[in-house]
């Protein structure tokens, strides 16, 4: 992705694109930004499902954690 962002920044820094060209360099450069919000998004359900999984990890670990259970 880096890199076809970076051809699409340099070809635009020469200011010899055609509108069509301008345009398609739009769709892809929006196409990225889409990828990238949702690999932030699946990023961010994978972190919490692994704070879950270390807090179970924990809990189950804990020796004591079901006797609380049992007293609460």
């Amino acid at each position: 992705m880096s890199a076809l962002l970076q051809d699409i920044s340099a070809q635009l820094s020469t200011g010899k694109m055609t509108p069509e060209a301008q345009k398609a360099a739009g769709k892809v450069t929006q196409q990225v930004s889409r990828l990238l919000q949702d690999l932030a998004g699946i990023g961010r359900e994978m972190h919490l499902k692994h704070q879950s999984d270390i807090e179970n990890m924990k809990n189950s670990w804990d020796p004591f954690a079901e006797e609380a259970l049992t007293n609460d």
